[in-house]
């Protein structure tokens, strides 16, 4: 969008979960990538090359979660936030500032910059009854350890006057089923997020001129 000279007025990092997801991983630094290990393997190769094993390794790593769902569960979301606090402090701590960055590099732009920390079905109270997700595999545990720890670190930016940053990850709370799996929702559960974002002040302002 840059290049082309076309300046947003607004820019909206919802986020959090794969933060969560990717970076407890143990394959992964604290501040990594989901796609890591296949952007490390790609540089040097020829594009078409690099776009075709691509390819064959994402389509292999859906097989594995179709037929092996356990073996796709432990290789890819084996935690290490649950079993080590640090770490999950780590990858909390590495949210924030990489927030903190966009932000800087946005403003720089002349631009609004709003984080949000986006709900997961496995913290807080919401309606998971229609949907068979184990509360006990290692990605649950990891959530259930880092989330507080980020919505903690949100608190504590907010009320240092950083209130570009904002929490959402109670917003699915309550009886109405929105979660699809772990983290994505029906229409019903975006469209409470796009009120949601629309009603932030730093927004509205946008929004009335």
């Amino acid at each position: 969008v840059l290049r082309r000279g076309a300046a947003p007025d607004l820019v909206v990092f919802y986020s959090g979960v794969n933060d969560v997801a990717y970076n407890c991983r143990p394959k992964n630094g604290w501040a990594g990538h989901g796609r890591r290990e296949s952007m490390h393997w790609r540089i040097g190769l020829p594009r078409v090359v690099a776009a075709l094993l691509g390819n064959v390794l994402e389509r292999s790593t859906d097989v594995t979660r179709a037929l092996w769902p356990a073996s796709y569960e432990e290789e890819y979301h084996s935690g290490r936030c649950y079993e080590d606090p640090d770490t999950a402090r780590r990858v909390a701590e590495g949210y924030v500032n990489s927030l903190r960055m966009a932000r800087d590099l946005v403003v720089a732009r002349g631009a609004t910059f709003v984080g949000v920390l986006q709900p997961i079905a496995y913290v807080g109270s919401p309606e998971l009854s229609h949907l068979s997700l184990s509360l006990d595999s290692k990605r649950a545990k990891d959530a259930r350890s880092t989330y507080p720890m980020l919505q903690e670190l949100v608190a504590n930016e907010r009320r240092r006057g950083g209130t570009w940053l904002h929490d959402f990850s109670a917003l699915f709370d309550g009886s109405e089923a929105l979660y699809v799996d772990f983290c994505h929702v029906i229409a019903a559960g975006n469209r409470r997020v796009a009120e949601r974002i629309a009603e932030l002040p730093e927004v509205r302002a946008l929004l009335a001129l």
